[in-house]
């Protein structure tokens, strides 16, 4: 085990490049990244070539329990254990980015019980960074800007629905588990492949599930050995 500002490491964790960002009004965002073990970033001298083709980036909102400065809680609940592992990462060879939100805010600055709400004028500071740092990265990897997908959990789920409301055209698809959103705002994303779930204690009215219930759009068949609901 190592550690990172004093918090214990695992080895999946430790594959994740500890970055962090400011952005153009001078807030800063810790992120965690995950790179194709074939790039010169984690490339020993000599014993890789260079990427040869441009790769997918994969952005994942964390939930509001990982909330903090630390840059290492958002890689909990297997996250790290999941994407950093050896096996998916060869199997599908991506960039994994996974900003950290400062506590005291939130991915969407709206009422998380409300049984609706309407997308807030502009993104909130740390989503606003976020998309700062993301076309930030676009310019300094091999990352393919037709191939950028969203991962959100709970209060991320808010957040990728946020953004898929906003720039539908900037995502290849996503993934939500709990959250919500404006559902009014959301049908703009109706051309975007999104598998929305929910926790069983979630209250259907408050999740992404029925945002998704709601987009004009052909439901793709739910990955096997996950619970899902019928839309």
């Amino acid at each position: 085990m190592s550690t990172y500002k004093g918090v214990q490491e695992t080895p999946e964790k430790r594959n994740f490049l500890a970055q962090t960002f400011t952005d153009s009004r001078g807030h800063t965002l810790p992120y965690r990244m995950l790179v194709p073990t074939m790039h010169p970033a984690h490339a020993k001298v000599g014993t890789h070539k260079v990427v040869p083709e441009r790769m997918p980036l994969v952005l994942l909102l964390h939930g509001s329990g990982e909330r903090g400065n630390d840059n290492s809680a958002q890689l909990r609940n297997g996250v790290a254990e999941l994407l950093g592992s050896e096996t998916p990462a060869a199997r599908f060879p991506c960039f994994y980015l996974v900003p950290q939100c400062p506590t005291g805010h939130r991915w969407v600055e709206v009422n998380w019980r409300a049984e609706r709400h309407v997308l807030p004028l502009n993104l909130s500071v740390p989503l606003s960074a976020t998309m700062e740092l993301v076309e930030s990265l676009l310019g300094r990897y091999p990352i393919d800007p037709q191939r950028l997908y969203l991962i959100g959990l709970s209060m991320g789920g808010f957040g990728a629905w946020d953004l898929l409301s906003r720039w539908p055209e900037r995502f290849a698809a996503a993934v939500t588990i709990c959250g919500g959103a404006d559902e009014n705002a959301a049908v703009t994303a109706r051309a975007v492949p999104v598998w929305a779930s929910t926790a069983p204690a979630t209250p259907l009215s408050l999740s992404s599930v029925r945002v998704e219930q709601s987009r004009p759009c052909e439901r793709p068949a739910a990955p096997p050995n996950i619970p899902s609901i019928p839309m």
